[in-house]
């Protein structure tokens, strides 16, 4: 009787030792499989409206010349997302931003070789462009743009 509680607490014990060094050693949740990218974005505002939207900075010293491309876009992306925040707004200036993006590293080394520009990016950096003919359609039909 006195060999099986103590084989018990033996295997008790091995069990306990074993979930610690396993929890010591293992990563947590999304650090485990991604990385952290920080990207510095300008947004440049006339009369509380977005101008343009520029990539000042890419934190990532191991990129390569599509991964920053990637990233950038991306950033891009995220900027013209929250270019209409109230706290984002400048009556007139310029808004900087710091972006951050996580990426799993499978989707990173993706960008290694896709070469294709998203459809969001060109939409952002082409922002002005898009603004200038959609005003010009809206003069044309005889309506204000006020």
């Amino acid at each position: 009787m006195k060999k099986t509680i103590a084989n018990k607490y033996k295997y008790l014990l091995i069990i306990f030792i074993m979930f610690c060094f396993s929890n010591l050693y293992a990563q947590k949740g999304y650090a485990k499989d991604s990385l952290q990218i920080k990207v510095y974005t300008e947004i440049d505002y006339v009369n509380s409206l977005a101008k343009a939207i520029n990539v000042k900075k890419v934190f990532c010293d191991y990129c390569s010349d599509n991964q920053l491309i990637g990233i950038e876009d991306e950033a891009l992306r995220r900027s013209y997302i929250e270019r209409n925040l109230k706290k984002n707004r400048v009556k007139d200036g310029k808004k900087k931003l710091a972006i951050y993006i996580r990426i799993s590293k499978s989707d990173f080394a993706y960008l290694e070789n896709n070469q294709e520009m998203s459809l969001e990016s060109y939409l952002v950096k082409n922002m002005e462009k898009n603004s200038k003919t959609a005003n010009s359609k809206i003069n044309e039909a005889g309506l204000s743009s006020n």
